[in-house]
């Protein structure tokens, strides 16, 4: 094969394994204002993450206090609603790297769950993130729960 027929397969190739992974569902900046606020007596947990193509093949499940709350999926996000008190978030293919947090009564905390290289395949981890730099973040986001 000539190598421009070699390399428009690899694309399309690409192109195809990519769009699986999409996540389809209104966007977080449209649902935002119409999300029902957390009960007084209960706080929220965010999860998302970004649209990168690195990594997207990559979508371990996320574990909340070693529940499965849900999917890492690309260029999504999902929330859970939990009683105050102490939780740990970790992914199913890294258990290294845990995120330990405190949730109080009214409060919204935000995990992204980010991408990097490993030895030899990509990780995916989560992070605590501040609310404001979260809500930048997830405006194109879609809902994925």
């Amino acid at each position: 094969m000539h190598r421009h027929v070699k390399i428009l397969i690899l694309c399309v190739s690409a192109v195809i394994v990519l769009s699986g992974c999409a996540v389809e569902g209104s966007k977080y900046s449209e649902l935002r204002t119409s999300i029902a606020p957390v009960q007084t007596d209960m706080g929220r947990i965010y999860f998302y993450r970004l649209a990168e193509a690195v990594g997207s093949p990559f979508q371990p499940k996320v574990l909340l206090n070693g529940e499965e709350v849900g999917n890492s999926a690309p260029g999504g996000f999902f929330y859970v609603d939990r009683h105050p008190g102490n939780y740990k978030v970790y992914l199913s293919n890294e258990k290294e790297k845990i995120v330990e947090f405190t949730l109080d009564r009214g409060q919204t905390r935000h995990i992204r769950m980010s991408v990097a290289l490993a030895t030899l395949t990509y990780r995916v981890y989560p992070e605590l993130v501040i609310q404001d730099f979260a809500e930048s973040e997830m405006g194109s986001l879609h809902y994925s729960k």
